[in-house]
Formats: C-alpha cells, sequence, structure tokens
C-alpha cells in the first residue's frame, strides 16, 4: 500500500469516527463541563476542526483558514484568536453553523490529501512547534489527533447519559 492511501484510508476513518461523536448535539450537550479541569465538547470541537483547516491550509498549502477566508467567527460564534477557543466564558457554539463550517474543512483537507504527490508527502511544514513532513503532519495532526479528540467527545456524551460510539 503506498503511503497516500494510507493516509486516505485512514483520514476517512478518522473523520467518520468525528461524525458520530458529533451526532446528537445540543447547546448543553456541547457547553457541559464536568469540571474546571476538563473542556467542553465545544472547546474540543473547535480546537480539532479549526487545527485541521489551519494545518491544511496555512501549514501545507500556505495560504488563509477558511475559517478567515469566510468569516466562520461571526457565524460560529468561536473566537478566531489562537487559542481562544479555551476561555468558553466569552463564546458559545452556534452548532448547525458549526456543523457546515466543520464539513467544509472536512472536505477541503479530504481534497487535499487525494491531490497531494509523493514529493509533498515528504515536504517539510511548520505546525505550531512541529516541523515535519506534510505525511507526518497529516498522520499526527490530523488522523491520531481527531481519533483521540473524538474518543473524549464521546465520553463526554457518555458522562451526560448519550451513547457516545456505537459500540
Amino acid at each position: 500500500m503506498e503511503l497516500k492511501d494510507y493516509i486516505i484510508g485512514n483520514l476517512t476513518d478518522a473523520h467518520r469516527m468525528l461524525g458520530i461523536a458529533l451526532t446528537d448535539l445540543d447547546d448543553k450537550i456541547v457547553s457541559y463541563r464536568a469540571s474546571d479541569h476538563v473542556n467542553s465538547i465545544a472547546q474540543i470541537l473547535a480546537h480539532v476542526v479549526m487545527g485541521e483547516d489551519r494545518l491544511i491550509n496555512a501549514s501545507c498549502k500556505g495560504g488563509e483558514r477558511i475559517f478567515d477566508a469566510q468569516g466562520w467567527e461571526a457565524k460560529t460564534g468561536i473566537p478566531a484568536v489562537q487559542g481562544g477557543v479555551w476561555n468558553d466564558k466569552v463564546w458559545q457554539m452556534d452548532i448547525p453553523a458549526f456543523l457546515e463550517y466543520q464539513k467544509l474543512v472536512e472536505r477541503n483537507a479530504m481534497q487535499y490529501v487525494l491531490s497531494v504527490t509523493p514529493e509533498e508527502l515528504e515536504r517539510d511544514v511548520t505546525f505550531g512547534p512541529f516541523v515535519q513532513p506534510v505525511a507526518d503532519q497529516l498522520r499526527g495532526v490530523l488522523v491520531h489527533h481527531m481519533l483521540g479528540h473524538s474518543g473524549e467527545i464521546s465520553a463526554l456524551k457518555g458522562v451526560q447519559g448519550l451513547k457516545g460510539l456505537p459500540f
């Protein structure tokens, strides 16, 4: 199996798991905090999807995030400032708008991964403090990161009496 096919398959699975975690959400569910030491689902979702947007569009493509280019701060309620998602006292997620933004980011990421060349996968890019080949960034930041947070979201749903993942 080629590296590109491996990444495509894993990203498809990660998006599927996040999609499952996104079912049955409402304002009460996404803003619930089990304690001051536990992030809300809204914070986690904003972190994961904005990270995917930033990795693909700013780091890999060298452009602007979909979030900034299309005015998603005003639509979703999520702060555009890096790290602003962790202060949930000053913002509230608009769930339908967020889900629309999330789908755009998902389609954009998949289009990029489908078009990537072997040379592009080897090119070093910077994401936060990490300088790594595109393939490593996609594997770590998108796939592993998204899967981990999908489980976290599912657990937070379970604590609230909802079904997290379907197994």
